[in-house]
């Protein structure tokens, strides 16, 4: 086949062409027969063996840089899609690396002030029972202060 065109990679999408609609064995070209059927009777009965060869040559390259032309599209769109997933990947891992790394440093920060911490923390629980004891004893000095005058009021009454 290399024989028969010029510029033939073996390996490029005219062989890839070439190989899915030529059979050897049989000399059946089925992109041959559809050119053919293709051209008009003008054509057909004034076109020299070395011109119809020729026209078919550049049929079949032009149909080869076509195919080559979506094939690069379609590979940039799949290499698109890598990339844009590639991205996204990446900023995951990097979003999970911050917020762990961040809670590392709260967790280390917060065994290091420990004893502040605690400190605090008892601070606030003596104020809240420092409050609730002036509460309670500001009950019981309005219960002794009135407690006489509960007496003699209760004396005069009659309960039963």
């Amino acid at each position: 086949m290399k024989g028969l065109f010029k510029n033939f990679d073996d390996d490029g999408p005219l062989s890839v062409l070439l190989a899915d609609n030529y059979d050897p064995d049989t000399f059946n070209d089925s992109m041959f027969k559809t050119w053919v059927d293709g051209l008009d009777d003008t054509q057909k009965s004034t076109m020299t063996a070395g011109d119809a060869f020729d026209q078919y040559t550049a049929h079949v390259q032009k149909a080869a840089k076509e195919s080559s032309a979506f094939s690069k599209v379609t590979s940039k769109l799949g290499n698109l899609a890598k990339s844009v997933g590639s991205t996204m990947l990446n900023m995951g891992v990097t979003m999970l690396a911050s917020w762990a790394l961040g809670e590392v440093i709260t967790a280390i920060d917060n065994y290091i002030h420990r004893v502040e911490i605690a400190i605090e923390k008892g601070k606030e629980a003596r104020e809240t029972i420092a409050s609730i004891s002036e509460g309670f004893t500001s009950k019981q000095n309005t219960v002794d202060q009135n407690l006489d005058r509960y007496i003699e009021l209760a004396s005069g009454v009659d309960t039963t």
